[in-house]
């Protein structure tokens, strides 16, 4: 085997083991290949540094090349990088994959466990079906049990989200019956919302829209109104996944914006 920099030159026969994210070069890209005896692509390694870090992208072998030694080979070299790039940290973006979950703990990762991050703007949601039912809702009966995070909720939801960084302004909570039963949990940054906890017993239609709809009134007291506002989300439940992205009317509204770090090695 031997190990070889992805350049325009060769790039063509490595392509298919690199994500989009690696394909087009820039100065800030890592990318490292492994051939085998034959001369054939069988493996590949990007990634991408910045002036404290680094974060793997991608580190992919093909399956029948599997149990080689290809893949330790792509490592022991990108690990080679860091006595001259001189980072503090190197981190690799989650991936469902147990395998390469272990052979990141091999080399000394700390694993977490990793979430997407979705997208959608203040313009979307106004766009969306989901926002005609809130007018409708808020027409006919106004908001039913989901209010603005009190002093007394944030005692009650710290328990439940160890206490997360979350801002109790931008933050709503569902009570029905005098009891509190659900919670959406927010902060602000950069111009952006960020949702970092849903969680309801019995997450509805209507509860959703609700938590949206005071989440919508309190940006346009603040931003003036201003539809290009980005909304971050993330979720751990697929059922709640699925259940939002319906709600803004299809996938179009809803984007992924990124992902969590899963393994991050401090060097």
């Amino acid at each position: 085997m031997k190990i070889t920099g992805i350049t325009k030159n060769n790039i063509e026969a490595f392509i298919s083991l690199l994500p989009g994210s690696a394909v087009k070069t820039d100065k800030n890209l890592i990318r490292i290949g492994v051939v085998d005896d034959e001369g054939k692509a069988s493996g590949a390694l990007s990634a991408r540094a910045d002036q404290y870090s680094i974060d793997i992208l991608s580190l992919y072998v093909f399956p029948d090349k599997r149990g080689n030694g290809y893949g330790s080979a792509l490592m022991d070299a990108f690990e080679g990088f860091f006595e001259k790039l001189d980072p503090t940290a190197v981190s690799s973006e989650y991936v469902e994959n147990d395998s390469l979950n272990d052979f990141f703990l091999h080399y000394g990762y700390d694993l977490f466990p990793g979430k997407n991050l979705y997208k959608t703007t203040v313009g979307d949601i106004l766009r969306s079906p989901m926002y005609k039912k809130i007018k409708r809702a808020k027409r006919k009966a106004g908001y039913t049990y989901v209010s603005k995070l009190s002093v007394m909720d944030r005692k009650v939801f710290d328990i439940a989200v160890q206490n997360a960084d979350y801002d109790p302004e931008w933050s709503t909570a569902r009570i029905e019956n005098g009891k509190y039963t659900g919670c959406m949990l927010c902060n602000t940054g950069n111009g952006s919302i960020n949702v970092i906890w849903t969680d309801s017993v019995d997450l509805s239609p209507d509860d959703f829209r609700q938590h949206t709809a005071l989440i919508l009134d309190r940006i346009k007291d603040t931003y003036e109104n201003r539809r290009e506002v980005e909304i971050l989300m993330t979720f751990e439940r697929p059922d709640v996944m699925q259940f939002i992205k319906r709600s803004f009317g299809g996938y179009g509204h809803l984007k992924i914006a990124g992902r969590y770090i899963n393994a991050i090695k401090i060097v």
